[in-house]
């Protein structure tokens, strides 16, 4: 019952968040247009990468040394921000050594578009809150402080949604406005961050410990080298259509990817609940409970991909404008790699359990050099559908691999993980119901 209640809130939120995300999205595209879109898509997918590289795989690391109840979260923190503040001196300190080399490569005129280093700067100045928000958020789901996450993921997109609308819309500052509200919504997430850390007492005090250095050094080269290989195969592709096509494809697809992602953060919203449900249970309920996880998710995310499909490709031009009508052709054809996308993080959430997210390396790196291979192939000359191809064919080749590694760890069989089973239609009616009482209760709450 705790997990269903965890899960439902998560959702609640993920929904809250579609919405505000959404609505925002729309108003900030329209305004930049496609090439102004196709710039903060090409940053984003750099600093994505570049948080990834910098995150060392800590917040996985934490999150499972957490939930095994080994060290204070002070300490765990306190290990993470020294490993960061060493991995940030490093980057300033080859920052200004190598500047002009630097803005060389990434500023200037890029496909006709001129790539001013503010920009750069502003989007390296989300760097840290891109980091230390990834590691507390996951802390806090784990922990179930729902509370707090809630404040934390609600409130920093409401603070992006107003500085997006009066620095973007208002003030009419362009890119330069959409970075640094993007900069403002980091700055709240991290001190939410520090609050929670005040209110743990002498658990949230900071500590060095050298043993806990050891332990996370050990636990988190695979989430390290998982999420890395990951972000190449999603952020990287951006990067591949600006050097393939021009800027604004980079905006088209950027919108497409904004919407894709936010369907995938519906599963998401369950990966750690899971993953610290399972830590708790044998071996064997481990498998069991992965396996329905995989299947509860495929029928959870079936309905929305269908709708998205069929109307995605009149809704898009009609809330973005006609000149983001390439756009909803683009969602249309790469979403039903959602449903296999569920599959993977339903085995990565088993493996993570038991602390070898390394184990899904395999399946990652394969998808992830297939679809980069496809593009250089398909996209020269099919444009943005060889973008969606190349995209669910990727999908479907790592959540086949993926089902082999777990099948294959489990000794388990096909039928365990497809078809879903009636009992997967209970479950799902539970939760719906669990996330509308929540729901319910919520408004009731704050309307009195």
């Amino acid at each position: 019952m705790k997990l269903i209640r965890q899960i439902s809130s998560l959702l609640a939120i993920r929904w809250i968040l579609i919405g505000l995300g959404f609505i925002t999205g729309i108003f900030v595209a329209r305004t930049l247009g496609p090439q102004g879109k196709g710039v903060l898509t090409l940053l984003g997918s750099l600093m994505a990468m570049m948080s990834v590289v910098a995150s060392l795989g800590l917040p996985s690391s934490a999150a499972y040394l957490h939930k095994q109840k080994k060290y204070s979260i002070g300490t765990l923190t306190g290990v993470a921000a020294l490993f960061w503040v060493v991995v940030a001196c490093a980057l300033v300190a080859l920052l200004f050594w190598k500047f002009e080399a630097f803005i060389k490569i990434f500023a200037g005129d890029f496909r006709g578009v001129a790539i001013e280093p503010i920009w750069l700067w502003l989007s390296l100045a989300t760097l840290p809150g891109l980091v230390f928000s990834a590691f507390v958020n996951t802390i806090l789901v784990i922990d179930d402080q729902m509370r707090l996450y809630t404040l934390a993921s609600v409130g920093s997109q409401l603070v992006g949604t107003v500085l997006s609308w009066t620095l973007v819309i208002v003030l009419k500052w362009g890119v330069t406005g959409a970075l640094v509200a993007n900069v403002g919504v980091l700055c709240f997430a991290t001190a939410i961050a520090f609050y929670w850390l005040r209110s743990c007492g002498e658990q949230g005090k900071l500590h060095l410990s050298w043993p806990a250095f050891v332990q996370m050094a050990r636990t988190s080269y695979g989430p390290y080298f998982t999420g890395l290989v990951a972000s190449i195969f999603k952020r990287g592709e951006g990067i591949v259509l600006a050097l393939l096509l021009d800027i604004s494809m980079v905006g088209y697809y950027g919108v497409a990817l904004t919407l894709y992602d936010l369907l995938i953060d519906i599963p998401r919203a369950t990966f750690w609940p899971i993953v610290g449900r399972m830590a708790d249970l044998t071996s064997s309920n481990q498998a069991e409970m992965a396996a329905r996880s995989i299947r509860l998710q495929i029928v959870t995310m079936a309905g929305p991909v269908i709708g998205v499909v069929l109307i995605s490709p009149a809704l898009i031009p009609l809330v973005y404008g006609q000149v983001f009508a390439p756009a909803g052709l683009l969602l249309a054809c790469m979403v039903p790699g959602v449903l296999f996308r569920t599959v993977h993080l339903g085995v990565f959430a088993y493996f993570t359990a038991q602390g070898r997210a390394e184990a899904t390396l395999p399946s990652v790196t394969v998808a992830a050099v297939v679809n980069l291979g496809l593009d250089f192939v398909l996209v020269p000359s099919l444009g943005l559908i060889g973008v969606a191809i190349s995209n669910v064919i990727a999908e479907v080749l790592e959540a086949m691999l993926s089902v082999i590694l777990f099948l294959k760890h489990s000794h388990g069989r096909l039928s365990d993980v497809f078809p879903p089973r009636k009992s997967d239609l209970l479950d799902l009616l539970r939760i719906t119901n669990a996330f509308v009482q929540k729901a319910r209760s919520t408004l009731m709450a704050r309307t009195g």
